[in-house]
């Protein structure tokens, strides 16, 4: 069963697209990128669904690694995919993410006190703020993510990587962000 915002005689109705690597377009951090559909087959999706899994996680990891340490994010970035045998459409999705996520802190961490007023951002649990951070960034900048499929994915980070309460936590900010701002007010 995949994990997808669609109900299942949907899913190969919906348009999926991905990040692979091209000559049509390059992106600040030198990976090339381009848009195209990804394939219907359910194994495809199913390998496309792993793929940027995987690399949100690494994303994550990244950012938790620059938070903590002040590592360069490209280094960051590549130590981690290099670690993990990330494809390159995974580096770049990475990439882009963690690039997104640290050009747009401010204003992440600015949505995140406004909707869990009671936790200062500065005193959240750093994976927990990354996690939060990837997702806000998703919701408002990514519009090939669907927006339950970002909401989930973020509860399966904190799944993966948090306390026990951060998958709790992190569906509750995102579901009072998301009750504040309708999904056909993002993106915009």
């Amino acid at each position: 069963m995949l994990p997808t915002a669609f109900p299942a005689n949907q899913q190969r109705e919906q348009l999926y697209f991905c990040t692979v690597i091209s000559s049509e377009a390059r992106n600040p951090s030198g990976f090339e990128i381009s848009r195209r559909r990804a394939p219907r087959n359910d194994k495809a999706i199913e390998d496309f669904v792993k793929i940027r899994r995987q690399a949100r996680a690494i994303a994550l990891q990244a950012l938790y690694e620059i938070d903590c340490s002040g590592h360069p994010a490209d280094q960051a970035l590549q130590h981690l995919a290099t670690d993990e045998n990330l494809s390159d459409e995974g580096v770049a999705f990475a990439s882009d993410i963690v690039q997104g996520v640290r050009a747009s802190t401010h204003e992440l961490d600015a949505i995140i006190a406004k909707h869990a007023p009671e936790w200062p951002v500065d005193q959240l649990a750093i994976i927990d703020r990354n996690i939060l951070r990837i997702a806000l960034y998703e919701l408002q900048h990514n519009e090939d993510v669907p927006i339950k499929v970002a909401i989930n994915e973020a509860v399966e980070l904190a799944k993966m990587f948090g306390s026990d309460t951060a998958p709790r936590f992190v569906n509750g900010v995102l579901g009072t962000f998301m009750q504040a701002h309708p999904a056909g007010e993002l993106r915009h």
